[in-house]
């Protein structure tokens, strides 16, 4: 996860005067890590992320500026999309973090958008926000203990409505987008430029934190068996 405007104290003793922070979501890799790819990819990565950037409400109209200004000087006049920037083309593990608990650090609440991507895909990700705060997390709560695990009344409090259905168009998911797979191949290559960019620039999840956070707030990697 990565993290754009106004940067928060990293004491965590003390809140941000942040009412509200939006997180969009995206995801990038196979929808199944754990079974073999038919055929090797170039880069050589075999995973699925899903993640993507936290934005306080008020710093949305100067990201909107920035995004405006860069179309402008390169001269594109379609969405930014992260495959095709990589390509250059036109104009294991998963990863995830956890934006309901930063957002209760900063004494904020969250709103959640996420890029369609098809009626059955739409569906399961609004069954799951409607899972979490009725139901909670859905590991077990003995091995999950060490994550600070949320309970249901915690997500009702922190989470702002259902998440909105969004398209490439906002600026926004364009963004989401292209930051979600250096943050994937970082996990690979930790020596990969726009990760390493990322990292230099205080701009993932884990920069905003104190050490003693980063299992249960920043930014995690999971390997699986793969099957065939």
């Amino acid at each position: 996860m990565t993290f754009f405007g106004r940067r928060p104290h990293t004491d965590s003793r003390r809140k941000v005067d942040v009412k509200c922070v939006h997180l969009y979501i995206d995801d990038s890799g196979s929808r199944r890590p754990d079974r073999t790819e038919r055929s090797a990819r170039k880069d050589g990565m075999h995973y699925f992320a899903l993640g993507g950037i936290l934005i306080n409400e008020e710093d949305i109209a100067g990201l909107l500026e920035v995004h405006r200004r860069f179309l402008a000087k390169w001269k594109i006049d379609g969405p930014l999309h992260s495959t095709r920037i990589r390509g250059r083309r036109g104009e294991f593990s998963w990863l995830g973090t956890d934006p309901a608990k930063y957002a209760r650090r900063c004494g904020a609440r969250l709103k959640l958008y996420f890029e369609q991507a098809g009626k059955k895909e739409d569906r399961a990700i609004l069954a799951y926000a409607r899972s979490l705060e009725s139901e909670g997390m859905p590991f077990d709560a003995d091995s999950s203990g060490v994550y600070s695990r949320l309970n249901p009344s915690d997500f009702r409090e922190l989470i702002i409505s259902q998440p909105n259905r969004i398209t490439k168009k906002v600026p926004m998911a364009q963004i989401a987008d292209l930051v979600l797979y250096p943050m994937a191949k970082g996990g690979y290559d930790p020596n990969y430029r726009p990760y390493r960019r990322l990292i230099e620039a205080s701009r993932l999840m884990d920069a905003l934190l104190e050490p003693e956070e980063h299992p249960t707030l920043g930014v995690k990697y999971s390997c699986f068996d793969a099957k065939k």
